[in-house]
C-alpha cells in the first residue's frame, strides 16, 4: 500500500489542494456559518430567529448582518440499481449554486466492509441518492479504489454507476490510518465548496477515538480538529444491520466518536438503508449566519468563533471559526491563481461555463489529441451589451488519473476586445486542444475573466481511447448546430485538424433545428469497412439511418473512417431523447455512442 493510493482515493475530488474557502483576501472579511440547531433528540429546531442567536468571536459578541433558514426536504425517489442506466450527461457545466444546494461526498469504506454485506450496502447507498435533492453536489469515493468512484455530480446516472462498482472494490486491505488520510483529504477538499452546507457521508464500521497516545488516536484528533474549522462534518452509517437501533454516542464506540466529534452523527440500527433520511434530514434544516468580525485581524491566524442560542435543551452545531486575512498579501499571478482554481475539488460557478471534451485521434509520443470546447456565459454588464469590451480570459485545462497524478496541462490567455454588437448575448466558445494518455481522466477546465475578477471551473470524467488498438475504437459523438448564434469563437483553427465545424455544447434543441453528428472510428484488421446506424431512442417516427463507410488506411498504421451526418428535428414531440450511434466491425465487435438530449 502506497500513499499515492490513498490519496487517489480523493483524487476526483482534489486529492492535495491547497485553495481553502475560510481563507479570505480581501480587507474586509465577510464570514458565513451554517449552524444546525435540534434538541437533545436530534430533533431539529426550526422556529428559531435572528435575536435567537449570539455570535462571539474570540471573547467578542459580534453583530449577525445576515440571516436565514434553509430548508431542504429529503426527496422520496425510487433508485433501481439493477435496472439499465440511461446515458449519463457528456456536457460538464458548472451552474450558479443556489443558497439551498448542499455538497456531500460518500466514503464508502470498502476495506472495512464485508461482501456478504453488499446487499445492505447497496440498499443503503440508494437510499441515499434517493433522498439527495437535485441541487445537491455529490461525490463517492471508495477508500482503496478512487478509480471506482464518481466526481461531484447531481447526475443520479453516474452515481448509480459508482454504487455498483461496489463489489469490485472490495478486497483490497487499509488499515484504519489509510482510512483516516482519505478523510482529512477529503475535509480539505470540500472547504473549497460554495455549498452553503458541506458534509461527509461515512459507510463503515469503524471509527477512532481522539483520546490516547497512539499515532491512530494523533491523527484522529486532527481529523476531527480540521473537520470543525472548516465546517465539514461526518455522518456515519453502519451499512451492516448488527444493531437494532441508533444509540447515543457511548465512550467505548469509535464510529460515533468520529461522528459526534466533528458535528455530525452516527447511525447504527438494523435496517441501515433507513438511516440515509435521517442523515439528510439533520442535513436538510440549518441556519445561516453571516457578521463582518470587529475587530478585524490580519494575522492570518485562525480565530475561534462561538454560536448559541437562547433556547433552552438546544443542541448547537457550528464550525469553530476561519482563518484571518493575511496583513501582507502575497502577490497573485494569473498562473498562480488559474493553478489554484484548477486545484479546488468542487466546480467554481462564479463566471458561468459549459465544456464538451472529445478524445479523437492518435497524437504523438503514443497519446491521444483530444479537442476541449469551452461555452462562456459572459455576464451582462450594467446597462447591458454596449459599448466596448476589454477582457483578458485565461483558459486553464488540467487532467488527472485516479491517482491524484496529472497526466496533461495548460494554460492560455486570451485577449478579447471591440464593441458589443447591438444583437451581442454574452456567449463566448473557446477550443483548445490537447494530448493525453489513453487512460479514464478528470478533466478540470477553468476561464478567469480578469476584467469581472471571476473564474468558473467545471469538470467532466472521459474514458480517453487508444486509436492506436487492433480492436475497434470510436471517438464520443460530436454534436454541431447549423444556426447556432454565438458572439465569437476562438480556436477553430485549431481544431481543423480534427474537426469540420464548430461542436456545440448546447443539449437543449427545438423543432426545426439541423444538427450535425460527427465521430471517428479506427481500427487494424482485414476488415475494410465499418457499419454504422444513428437512430434517436424515444423517437419513433424517426427512422434509423444505416450505412457502411469504408475505411482510410494510413502509413504504417490501422484504417479510420470519418462519421459525419445531419440530422433536422421534424415531427419530434417536446420531451427527452437519446442520439444513439451503434458501429460495428464483421460480426464480432461493436461499439455503441450514447448522446442524451432534449426538444422543447
Amino acid at each position: 500500500m502506497t500513499l499515492s493510493r490513498v490519496c487517489g482515493a480523493l483524487v476526483l475530488l482534489g486529492c492535495g489542494a491547497v485553495v481553502s474557502a475560510q481563507t479570505f483576501r480581501s480587507t474586509t472579511t465577510y464570514v458565513r456559518l451554517d449552524v444546525v440547531v435540534t434538541d437533545r433528540s436530534d430533533r431539529p429546531i426550526t422556529d428559531l430567529t435572528q435575536e435567537d442567536f449570539r455570535i462571539v468571536e474570540r471573547g467578542k459578541a459580534q453583530t449577525i448582518a445576515d440571516f436565514a433558514q434553509v430548508s431542504v426536504p429529503v426527496e422520496s425517489r425510487s433508485i433501481n440499481l439493477d435496472a439499465a442506466l440511461p446515458p449519463g450527461a457528456d456536457i460538464a457545466t458548472n451552474s450558479l449554486v443556489p443558497r439551498d444546494s448542499r455538497a456531500f461526498t460518500i466514503v464508502v469504506d470498502d476495506s472495512a466492509l464485508s461482501p456478504g454485506d453488499l446487499v445492505w450496502i447497496k440498499r443503503t447507498l440508494s437510499a441515499l441518492i434517493g433522498g439527495f435533492s437535485s441541487d445537491d453536489q455529490v461525490a463517492l469515493t471508495y477508500v482503496r479504489r478512487s478509480d471506482l468512484g464518481q466526481d461531484f455530480t447531481n447526475d443520479p446516472t453516474r452515481l448509480i454507476a459508482a454504487v455498483n462498482n461496489a463489489r469490485e472494490a472490495f478486497g483490497m486491505p487499509a488499515s484504519l490510518r489509510d482510512m483516516l488520510t482519505v478523510l482529512d483529504n477529503v475535509i480539505k477538499t470540500m472547504g473549497s465548496g460554495r455549498q452553503t452546507r458541506r458534509a461527509i457521508i461515512l459507510i463503515s464500521t469503524r471509527g477512532c477515538n481522539p483520546h490516547g497516545n497512539s499515532i491512530v488516536n494523533t491523527i484522529c484528533k486532527a481529523v476531527i480538529e480540521r473537520s470543525l474549522e472548516v465546517g465539514v462534518p461526518v455522518y456515519a452509517i453502519d451499512p451492516t444491520g448488527q444493531f437494532a437501533e441508533t444509540a447515543a454516542a457511548s465512550t467505548d464506540d469509535p464510529l460515533a466518536h468520529l461522528a459526534v466529534g466533528t458535528g455530525g452523527l452516527r447511525y447504527r440500527q438494523a435496517e441501515p438503508w433507513l438511516s440515509p433520511a435521517r442523515a439528510l434530514a439533520d442535513n436538510g434544516h440549518y441556519y445561516l449566519l453571516g457578521y463582518y468580525p470587529n475587530p478585524l485581524r490580519d494575522d492570518g491566524k485562525f480565530q475561534n468563533v462561538e454560536v448559541t442560542v437562547n433556547r433552552p435543551g438546544a443542541v448547537v452545531r457550528a464550525r469553530k471559526g476561519y482563518t484571518a486575512p493575511w496583513r501582507r498579501p502575497t502577490v497573485v499571478t494569473p498562473t498562480w491563481a488559474m493553478t489554484a482554481s484548477l486545484g479546488e475539488g468542487l466546480p467554481d460557478p462564479s463566471l458561468p461555463i459549459r465544456v464538451f471534451v472529445a478524445p479523437l485521434a492518435a497524437g504523438p509520443r503514443n497519446t491521444t489529441r483530444t479537442s476541449v470546447t469551452v461555452e462562456i456565459a459572459y455576464p451582462v454588464p450594467a446597462g447591458g451589451f454596449n459599448g466596448d469590451l476589454n477582457d483578458q480570459l485565461r483558459i486553464g485545462i488540467l487532467a488527472l488519473d485516479a491517482d491524484a497524478k496529472t497526466k496533461a496541462s495548460f494554460q492560455r490567455p486570451i485577449t478579447f476586445t471591440g464593441t458589443w454588437k447591438p444583437s451581442a448575448q454574452g456567449t463566448f466558445v473557446v477550443n483548445e486542444t490537447i494530448d493525453v494518455p489513453a487512460q479514464p481522466l478528470t478533466f478540470r477546465v477553468a476561464v478567469q475573466s480578469r476584467a469581472l475578477g471571476r473564474t468558473g471551473t467545471a469538470h467532466l470524467k472521459v474514458d480517453v481511447p487508444d486509436y492506436r488498438d487492433r480492436e475497434l475504437r470510436v471517438s464520443p459523438l460530436v454534436l454541431g448546430l447549423q444556426d447556432e448564434v454565438i458572439d465569437t469563437a476562438i480556436g477553430l483553427d485549431r481544431l481543423r485538424v480534427l474537426l469540420p465545424f464548430q461542436p456545440t455544447t448546447r443539449r437543449a434543441f427545438v423543432v426545426g433545428d439541423v444538427v450535425r453528428l460527427f465521430a471517428m472510428a479506427s481500427w487494424r484488421g482485414e476488415v475494410e469497412s465499418l457499419d454504422a446506424r444513428i437512430s434517436i431512442d424515444g423517437a419513433s417516427e424517426w427512422p434509423p439511418v444505416e450505412f457502411a463507410v469504408e475505411g482510410t488506411v494510413a502509413a504504417g498504421a490501422g484504417r479510420t473512417v470519418t462519421i459525419d451526418r445531419t440530422v433536422r428535428f421534424q415531427g419530434l414531440a417536446p420531451g427527452a431523447y437519446t442520439f444513439r450511434l451503434t458501429t460495428r466491425l464483421g460480426t464480432d465487435e461493436s461499439v455503441t455512442r450514447l448522446v442524451p438530449f432534449v426538444v422543447r
